[in-house]
This record gives structure tokens, sequence and C-alpha cells, in this order.
């Protein structure tokens, strides 16, 4: 399917999971809220939240991930410590078991009633969480790599991500660089044309840079701006939402090892993988005793179905 009517297909299926679902949604404690990220992330890509996790939360995450098994497909999963990360290594994939599953307060923050309402108004239908992770990217490595190199995603057909910084984060600690309004596809085709009419040469390599998995900084920073081209850096237990169907890299640390959780809300469950649920018995208590009535629980199962299993009735299929 072509990039230019996958809105067109994310609407149908919105429509489909909205009027079958009929699940009451999260009640934020300042409505105007849910309305305030959808908008954001409709028009730039990214939309900011702020501190979701206070220096005690942060803390004791970093307990857990500091010592947690760590894994990396480019060498074929093999799990080491973070202290025996290879030179060739550039980013270690947290244990669920061992790690993820040991922090409840990150998949807390993630249930948040204003980020699930706001990425549902976003969606436009109740999220499904496809899975939870965290990550270290080391420092000092020779060259980026993968996800380290401008790319966009294709997690669903509409779908949305939750950065929550772990450690502190400036431009040298590898922060998210995120390119605004580069979701829209059709602001992707109107600019192109401006190309083949201005430059016809510079049009094929624009072409070529969109066909790309992996993009060139200076075909991205020619075609959309520098201007639009941010770096999104915050302290440990700051948090944004990110459209990265649009264009997006995390830099490689130059200074200092970074940690990120991420959580991905989309439409439909998982398309190219099998799921991976982080085992967390409690997770729903943990949940009702942090946000009572603002979050349903029939709301939080269905969000949480495949992501996290739960013996209270979130079980991973």
């Amino acid at each position: 399917m072509g990039l230019q009517n996958r809105g067109a297909m994310a609407d149908v299926i919105a429509k489909t999971v909205r009027e079958t679902c009929r699940l009451r949604s999260p009640e934020p404690s300042k409505p105007e809220i849910r309305e305030a990220i959808a908008v954001e992330l409709r028009d730039e890509g990214v939309c900011r939240l702020g501190a979701l996790l206070d220096g005690d939360a942060v803390a004791r995450t970093r307990a857990v991930m500091d010592k947690a098994p760590l894994s990396d497909a480019a060498t074929g999963n093999r799990t080491f410590a973070r202290d025996e990360a290879l030179g060739s290594v550039n980013v270690g994939t947290v244990d669920e078991r061992a790690g993820l599953s040991a922090c409840e307060e990150l998949l807390v923050a993630a249930n948040h009633p204003s980020i699930l309402a706001g990425v549902e108004a976003f969606l436009g239908a109740p999220p499904t969480v496809q899975y939870y992770t965290a990550w270290w990217s080391f420092a000092g490595r020779s060259a980026a790599r993968e996800a380290q190199l401008f790319h966009y995603d294709r997690n669903c057909f509409r779908f949305v991500k939750l950065f929550i910084y772990l450690t502190d984060v400036d431009e040298t600690h590898g922060p998210h660089v995120y390119v605004r309004g580069s979701a829209n596809v059709a602001d992707w085709m109107r600019r192109l044309e401006h190309a083949k009419r201005a430059d016809p040469d510079n049009a094929e390599r624009f072409l070529a840079m969109i066909n790309a998995v992996r993009k060139n900084d200076q075909d991205v920073e020619e075609f959309f701006g520098r201007d639009r081209i941010e770096t999104l850096t915050g302290r440990a237990g700051e948090a944004f939402l990110v459209d990265t169907s649009g264009i997006h890299k995390g830099l490689l640390p130059e200074q200092a090892d970074r940690l990120v959780f991420q959580a991905t809300y989309a439409l439909l469950p998982m398309l190219k993988e099998p799921a991976r649920p982080v085992p967390m018995p409690g997770h729903a208590e943990a949940c009702d005793a942090r946000y009572r009535d603002a979050l349903d629980r029939e709301y939080l199962a269905y969000v949480n179905r495949i992501a996290v299993s739960d013996q209270a009735g979130y079980r991973g299929s």
C-alpha cells in the first residue's frame, strides 16, 4: 500500500475499532489536554509532556536497569551485562522479564489517563499497546548505526510512541531528533512536486531518499528545511509523544550512555512480529490505585491485552 493511502485506511480501521469496542474513554483531570495532545501530534508529529517520573521513581528504575540483562539483534541477541557490551554494539535492549517486569512505575506512567486520552484522540480509536521496551544507547562507538540514522517507522497504519528519558539527555547524550511535520505525506508530495519543477536532478535524489531505509542527513535537511529539525533534550523522567511515521533518529551518544523507555500505541496489534508481553502481575491494580475512576478497568485491559501478562486479566497472546 502506498504511503498516500495509509491515512484513509487508518480512518476505516479507527471507525471499526471505535464502533466495535465501545469502551469508556479515559477522563483526564484537565479535559482540554486530550485535544491539545492530538492537535500537536497531527500538526507537528511531536508533543512534549514534561516530567512523568520524579527523581525517586527514576532512581528506583535505574537500580533495576543498571543490572538488567541486555541483548542486541546485530549480534544474534546474545545476552550480556551493560559493562560487558562490545565496542561493536551500539544499543542494548533491556530484557522484558528481568528488566521491565521489575519496573512497574514505567508501565503505570505509560497508562496515564491524559496520555491515553490524547493518544486515542490522535488515533481516532482506543489504542492497543503493541509493546513496551527500553534500551541503552552506548557512548563512544565509532559510527551511528540502524535507528541512529534518519528513518521512519511503519508499526501500523496509524500509531504513536511514548519516550521517557531515564538518564539526563543533552546534545551530547544521544537525544531523539525529529523532523517536525514530516509525518504529513501530503506535504512530502507537495515538496517533491516543487523539487521536480525547480531542479529535476534534486527531485530524483529526494525521491531516492524517501524510498531509502536509512536517510542521509544532508538530503533530509535540504528537503524539509533545517528549521524543522528538532533535537529533543530533557532531564531523566521527562517524556514526549512522537508520531514516528515521520523522519527521526536517536543520535549516537558522545559523552555518556543513554537509557530510554518506549511504549508503542497503535490501532492494531503487531503486524510483523509476535507479541512480547511483559510479565507483571498486579499491573491492573497498580493503575487502579494511581488513577481511580479516571481509567476504566475494561479500557485498561483492552489497551494492554497483548503487551502485559497480568494474573488479573491482561494476558499476552
